[in-house]
């Protein structure tokens, strides 16, 4: 889509994303809008600053399968590092009442998705979708010691409010905040992150949404 003069800031935006953040015991969320399904590198920064996330091009978003048609250069660079399942919606949070991103852990998925089929339907109707209510509980003393458990008894049917509806119409789609990667532009970002190539310009770069941690405990 072509900008008017007035329009343009002769520059990339970027845009700022807002996690939801499990914490221990009880976490409540209203999903809404599409999941993208995604498989992930996470690899930390040459400094060991940032834990990034790279998306592995060879999973297909819309067959959820392996197709490996694209090249992957993130693992021509770095063939001994594995892609996690990383999939990602969108939810409101109660506590705050923000439109918020929401990583998936793949067992909760699950868990979800079994409830849906069985019982509720879908979670992401606006009319007749249900509020998500899971409890996060510590099972050992390091970080990835983490189960999620999906509270069946507390989960409940809830449309949408006025003031949701408008938010979700206004905001962009989640398929929008995270543009899957192009070889090319795969490529250019693990060069300016892991190698520092000087040829890479600013506009090049890409939006901090590519890279983003999200909990403490492992993100699947």
């Amino acid at each position: 889509m072509a900008l008017k003069f007035n329009e343009t800031v002769g520059a990339a935006k970027h845009v700022k994303v807002d996690y939801y953040k499990f914490t221990e015991g009880e976490n409540v969320f209203r999903m809404v809008g599409d999941i993208i399904p995604r498989y992930v590198y996470w690899k930390k920064t040459p400094d060991g600053s940032k834990n990034m996330s790279i998306e592995c091009l060879g999973f297909d978003r819309d067959q959820e399968k392996f197709l490996n048609i694209e090249k992957d250069w993130f693992q021509h660079y770095f063939s001994k590092d594995k892609c996690s399942w990383s999939y990602l919606v969108q939810v409101f949070d109660p506590e705050d009442g923000k439109l918020k991103v929401l990583g998936l852990k793949k067992k909760l998925f699950q868990q979800i998705l079994d409830m849906a089929h069985k019982h509720l339907g879908d979670p992401t109707n606006p009319e007749e979708g249900w509020t998500v209510v899971v409890n996060k509980i510590k099972t050992g003393p390091l970080a990835f010691n983490v189960e999620y458990q999906l509270d069946q008894l507390s989960c409940k049917k809830q449309a949408l409010t006025k003031e949701q509806v408008d938010t979700l119409a206004e905001s962009k789609d989640i398929d929008e905040l995270f543009i899957r990667q192009t070889p090319d532009e795969q490529k250019i970002f693990i060069e300016k992150v892991w190698f520092s190539k000087p040829e890479v310009k600013e506009e090049e770069s890409i939006p901090d949404t590519v890279a983003k941690d999200f909990d403490d405990d492992i993100p699947f």
